[in-house]
C-alpha cells in the first residue's frame, strides 16, 4: 500500500508516536532500492517504507524523514527541502509494508538487537526480514 493509503487507513497511526529504526536499508540483490524501518507505537506495527534511491550527487542526511512521509504522517508539508533538487520529492511512490506487530517498545529493541550496525550492510534488509520472521503474523490490526 502507499504511504497515503497506510495513514489513512487507521487513524491512530497519524496520532501516534512513530518511532525510527534506520533509515536506507539496503538488499544484497538490489542495492539501489532503499527501505525505511518504523514502529508506530499505538498500533505496534513495525513497517517499512519503500523509497527511490536518492540521485547518486544528493548526500544522505542522517535522521530526515523523506518529504512525502512527512506529508503523509502530519498534513503538513516541509517548509524546508535540503539540498538543491529535492523539492519534487514529495510526489513520489512510497510504499508501505507491515512486517511485523511488536507490543512493546522492549520487544522490538529485543528482536532487534543489533540493527544500528545491519543497517548500514549491504543485505541489511535481508538481515532484518530473518530477524522478524515467525515473530508475528505481519497483518494489519484493523481500527477499532
Amino acid at each position: 500500500m502507499d504511504i497515503d493509503q497506510f495513514y489513512d487507513a487507521d487513524p491512530r497511526r497519524r496520532e501516534s508516536d512513530e518511532l525510527t529504526y534506520g533509515l536506507n536499508w539496503a538488499s544484497g540483490e538490489d542495492p539501489d532500492q532503499l527501505w525505511d524501518l518504523f514502529w508506530v507505537r499505538d498500533t505496534g506495527e513495525l513497517y517499512l517504507m519503500a523509497k527511490p534511491a536518492p540521485p547518486r550527487w544528493l548526500p544522505l542526511i542522517a535522521g530526515s524523514r523523506h518529504p512525502r512521509h512527512h506529508r503523509s504522517k502530519t498534513g503538513e508539508a516541509l517548509t524546508e527541502t535540503g539540498p538543491a533538487g529535492t523539492a519534487g520529492d514529495e510526489d513520489q511512490d512510497l510504499g508501505v509494508e507491515i512486517i511485523a506487530h511488536v507490543s512493546s517498545q522492549e520487544e522490538l529493541e529485543g528482536l532487534l538487537t543489533g540493527w544500528e550496525e545491519a543497517v548500514k550492510t549491504r543485505g541489511g534488509i535481508e538481515w532484518l526480514r530473518a530477524r522478524v520472521k515467525g515473530a508475528t503474523s505481519g497483518q494489519a490490526t484493523p481500527a477499532g
